[in-house]
């Protein structure tokens, strides 16, 4: 799943990498994921029951898929770019997430994916 996920790689692989390839995919099945839950809510004794909700809204797997797309090249080719060099000695995703959720050049081109990046970084 972290092909979908990971804002460092995706700003170090350019759209026909590996990575690339492999995240619309990824992203296809955390969407799924995210539209229709299922939790657990305990009943007493130490035991739980399982019940399933409904999940957040999103657009069509492809509008998340053209985002995602468009948020990797616009990373890529700003890794490029000096004032974002202090990307290529990172080791985790956070220097790059807090570029990326807090500069509009980067945060409104992928409204709908970040709503789902979020959500997923808020869970874990």
């Amino acid at each position: 799943m972290t092909g979908c996920l990971d804002l460092l790689q995706m700003s170090r692989s350019r759209s026909n990498d590996a990575c690339m390839q492999a995240g619309p995919g990824h992203l296809r099945v955390l969407a799924k994921w995210a539209r229709h839950s299922v939790s657990s809510v305990p009943v007493g004794n130490g035991e739980t029951i399982e019940r399933e909700h409904d999940g957040i809204e999103l657009p069509a797997d492809e509008v998340l898929i053209g985002e995602f797309g468009a948020l990797a090249d616009a990373l890529y080719h700003a890794s490029q770019q000096r004032q974002y060099q202090a990307w290529s000695g990172a080791v985790s995703s956070t220097t790059v997430m807090a570029v990326v959720l807090t500069q509009p050049k980067f945060y409104s081109i992928a409204p709908n994916y970040l709503y789902l990046f979020q959500h997923c970084a808020l869970k874990g």
